[in-house]
């Protein structure tokens, strides 16, 4: 297997208008609140990036509320809406967000959590360009 580094996307914070951070223009990692917080669920690998973000893996055996997740980045966003709290996204998700969406979306300060994104092809694939 090879594999072929895409681009790196910026991870962005999608707020509730009822949350702290929604007042705030730039986040820290440490201002996550992890009871708040809405992720996907266990079989997702993006579900990991946001573990390892902040080492939130280690502050979530404090939490019970830490048990929320959803199947979908848009349902996330929806329980996030409706329910309070905040989840985490990557920067494609915000290319086709309405403006109202926009609204609920915090850039961390400089240097930001960024995850690549890859392709990945057996040793033998005949398609390099």
């Amino acid at each position: 297997m090879t594999e072929h580094a895409l681009f790196y996307e910026e991870l962005m914070v999608y707020a509730s208008k009822n949350n702290r951070l929604y007042q705030k223009q730039y986040l820290l990692q440490k201002d996550i609140d992890v009871s708040k917080l809405w992720l996907l669920e266990e079989s997702h690998c993006f579900r990991s990036q946001i573990l390892s973000l902040c080492e939130l893996q280690k502050q979530s055996k404090e939490f019970i509320n830490f048990e929320y997740e959803a199947g979908s980045i848009e349902t996330l966003k929806r329980m996030v809406d409706v329910n309070d709290g905040l989840t985490i996204i990557p920067e494609l998700v915000t290319i086709q967000m309405p403006k109202n969406e926009l609204r609920a979306v915090r850039h961390f300060k400089s240097p930001a959590p960024v995850r690549e994104v890859s392709l990945i092809v057996h040793g033998n694939f005949i398609k390099k360009d």
